[in-house]
């Protein structure tokens, strides 16, 4: 039984040590420690999602996904909650608070599309052999509408 808690306890440490050391990798490099993670996550959900389709595993693929994460997901993500942090900064009526999460959930849900639309054309796709797979899961949204209008 001792044992067993011992393992227990040093497996805690373990994890608390580990999300000590992100808190603070956050506070002094905020950026590239989002991008890391941003990378690390789009690596494994990519990996994951491959093996749940069935398909042969593609490394080009996890890798363009890392470096999606890494280069556009974090950066933009990191900004854009910098900018609303700036915008409402002194402003804690829940009404400001509100508007905040509003305008998060409908700008960033723009971003999403766009992003959907963009990530055929990073993987050297083009958007017209890209369309009919968008328009069947964005039933159209106005961004890749408008998105693919100018790019045809």
């Amino acid at each position: 039984m001792a044992a067993v808690s011992g393992h227990k306890h040093n497996s805690t440490t373990l994890v608390q040590l580990a999300w000590t050391r992100y808190k603070k990798s956050l506070a002094r490099r905020p950026l590239a420690t989002k991008a890391v993670t941003s990378a690390c996550v789009a690596s494994v959900s990519d990996a994951i999602a491959q093996k749940l389709t069935g398909s042969k595993y593609s490394f080009t693929r996890t890798l363009k996904m890392a470096l999606w994460g890494l280069l556009i997901g974090a950066p933009s993500a990191h900004y854009w909650h910098q900018y609303l942090q700036r915008w409402f900064a002194g402003k804690s009526d829940s009404l400001e608070t509100a508007i905040q999460k509003v305008m998060t959930l409908v700008l960033q849900s723009h971003y999403k599309y766009l992003h959907l639309l963009c990530m055929p054309l990073a993987w050297s796709c083009n958007v017209t052999s890209a369309q009919p797979a968008l328009s069947s899961s964005v039933v159209a949204h106005p961004a890749v509408v408008g998105c693919h209008h100018l790019a045809s």
